[in-house]
């Protein structure tokens, strides 16, 4: 039942990897490095981009599955390495895509589960897959971070019966050090959720106990000396210590970079806490300990607000994705770090929304970005040139297209709202000569004057005329003012239905515009990558949203903090980001990132250029005149 560090040959098969993330990556590098003669690899990421690094970098027999059941389909031993309790449960159980949904095999299939889970959802998950007949499940939560993943020093900690644990033995130390065998179902994640929880409190004792010393003017490299020598000692101390220049691997030597996400320690926390109310246990410094921590959460992590829940009689939206045209992306512009000459075809997408009210029955039609002009000479001649660089790109089938193959004419459109004014979200307003137009504060001045293209880049020309006047809104700005329209526009109407409307805080969300003041569908702030940038949130079900980013995010790893927002210097040495006001974005995507991890409500978040999206198993099938 104790540890083992010894390295033993795996069995020559067919392993199967789901999840290159952050630890993924390295563990799957170090097991393909390991493989026997004979054997293979197959692995499944959502996030292409990730996935093709993965196959390019790697050496050995590598192939990639579009989606779970094909890994099961082929593979006899698979590995899963996921983010959070339901992603594993949609890998294991969806009944198209899912692990569980292959035929059975003879053989049966040795499932490793690693990702750090609530109990009951990996217990759950094991229950499905003896249920299936398709193999055995073990959980296998490791301790050591992505250092120690690269390192291939991780620590296992495994739960499931004694006969399948010895059979996961030798694989999971092609990627770790040290294995435990500590019990039945489940009981590897407990002791790694008993083991963050006594981590954690060392980690805030040893940081009360240094703060303590420098202000009683004691030298912290003598106090940490003495602590580490004495009974106070502990990895935190030892290894982590939070006062720079101490310990020489710490995170405090990089100014906390690259060290435990807070996010992610307040959720094992969590976990540990959660563990103890199962089992009736007292922990005392529970509280004390993850408050402590919680203070210190960005917005993203900040869990405990959740969206509103429905009415009485509560009006619920449909919403349909609309295909409006591709275009390719250099990927140095968006993120950083960025392989070297990468480029990503991606959609642009528009959507639409369907609101019919719920006491009246009236139905009102909204379209949700025009994406890419159907004819590209109608483009000013600075953004003629600036598509020259965006090629491979089609325009076919535009927003109208799309419409006219789901049956709709754009007559029966009743609102354009724009998340923004670029030229890939503007397509052709003249095709919409009934519909009211909603553009974001700033929006109708950027129109008029522009901006500097050496300052945002040189797809940032705009058209004067682009918006029929009298049949667009401009919001005001958020946060100032009784009503949300803005007054002083020659020729401007006031829509009616925004008349009464206010600016209010929505959970997390600064300022949301409730449109139809019913709770079904939110126009929502979204500052920082261009003046006017609104997003739309819809309710869809009783615990169902969809959130419609725009272009607050160009890359979902940017969501998950796996890269960061692009800058570079322009020919004048000045500093140039995608995005007007850099830090403001970054805002802005963490109060989106925050959204997917409400505990108690399915928030489904897809940017305009979501290639992640566009390609999940499923979501082609979502397009107009299906819905999501």
């Amino acid at each position: 039942m104790g540890s083992n560090t010894e390295y033993a040959d795996i069995p020559k098969a067919v392993y199967g990897f789901i999840g290159l993330g952050n630890m993924g990556f390295h563990m799957a590098t170090n097991l393909a490095a390991k493989l026997p003669p004979g054997a293979s690899l197959v692995v499944c990421e959502i996030v292409t981009s990730t996935r093709d690094r993965f196959v390019s970098s790697t050496k050995g027999p590598i192939s990639v599955a579009e989606n779970p059941r094909e890994i099961a389909e082929k593979c006899d031993i698979i590995i899963t390495m996921l983010p959070v309790g339901k992603h594993v449960k949609e890998v294991f159980c969806n009944k198209t895509s899912g692990l569980l949904s292959a035929a059975k095999r003879a053989d049966g299939i040795l499932f490793i589960e690693c990702s750090t889970i609530d109990v009951p959802t990996s217990q759950e998950v094991g229950k499905a897959v003896e249920a299936s007949g398709l193999g055995r499940f073990a959980d296998a939560p490791v301790s050591g971070g992505p250092t120690g993943a690269k390192a291939s020093t991780l620590t296992f900690m495994c739960g499931g019966p004694d006969e399948t644990l010895a059979e996961i033995k030798p694989i999971v130390l092609t990627m770790g050090k040290t294995f435990y065998n500590c019990g039945g179902p489940g009981a590897g994640l407990m002791t790694k959720q008993i083991n963050n929880y006594l981590s954690g409190i060392c980690m805030l004792g040893t940081a009360e106990a240094m703060n303590l010393g420098i202000r009683c003017g004691l030298d912290p490299k003598v106090l940490a000396g003495v602590i580490n020598a004495s009974t106070g000692r502990s990895y935190n101390s030892i290894d982590q210590n939070p006062v720079k220049g101490i310990s020489p691997n710490s995170s405090a030597n990089n100014d906390f970079e690259g060290g435990f996400d807070i996010g992610l320690c307040v959720g094992v926390l969590r976990m540990a806490v959660d563990l103890g109310k199962q089992t009736g246990t007292n922990l005392p410094l529970s509280d004390g300990l993850v408050g402590t921590f919680s203070q210190f959460l960005k917005v993203s992590d900040k869990m405990e607000e959740s969206l509103p829940a429905p009415a009485p009689g509560q009006t619920y939206a449909t919403v349909h994705a609309l295909s409006s045209g591709f275009l390719t992306l250099p990927e140095h512009l968006f993120v950083q770090p960025a392989v070297e000459g990468n480029k990503n075809t991606v959609p642009s997408l528009s959507f639409l929304i369907q609101h019919q009210d719920h006491d009246s029955g009236v139905l009102t039609r909204i379209v949700f970005d025009l994406g890419l002009r159907r004819e590209l000479q109608n483009y000013p001649k600075p953004l003629q040139d600036h598509l020259r660089t965006r090629h491979p790109l089609t325009t076919s089938p535009d927003v109208t297209e799309s419409l006219d193959l789901g049956g709709l004419s754009t007559r029966e459109v009743d609102l354009v709202v724009l998340s923004h004014v670029h030229w890939d979200h503007i397509g052709t307003p003249t095709d919409f000569p009934t519909s009211h137009f909603i553009v974001g504060n700033g929006s109708l001045e950027l129109l008029r004057s522009g901006a500097d293209p050496s300052k945002t880049g040189n797809h940032a020309h705009y058209e004067a005329d682009l918006l029929p006047f009298e049949r667009t809104t401009e919001l005001s700005p958020p946060g100032q003012g009784e009503s949300t329209f803005s007054n002083g526009v020659d020729g401007h109407e006031t829509l009616e239905l925004l008349t009464n409307s206010k600016w209010q805080r929505l959970a997390h969300l600064p300022n949301a515009l409730d449109l139809f003041q019913d709770g079904s569908i939110y126009i929502v702030d979204a500052p920082g990558h261009l003046q006017g940038h609104i997003n739309i949130l819809v309710r869809t079900g009783p615990k169902t949203w969809v959130y419609l980013a725009g272009d607050a995010c160009h890359d979902r790893r940017l969501l998950t903090k796996e890269l960061s927002i692009a800058t570079w210097n322009n020919s004048h040495g000045d500093i140039c980001c995608i995005h007007v006001d850099r830090r403001v974005a970054e805002e802005t995507i963490e109060r989106i990132a925050a959204l997917e991890k409400f505990r108690d409500q399915q928030v489904e978040v897809i940017m305009a250029h979501d290639i992640t999206w566009l390609n999940t198993e499923g979501n082609k099938k979502r397009f107009w005149p299906n819905k999501l």
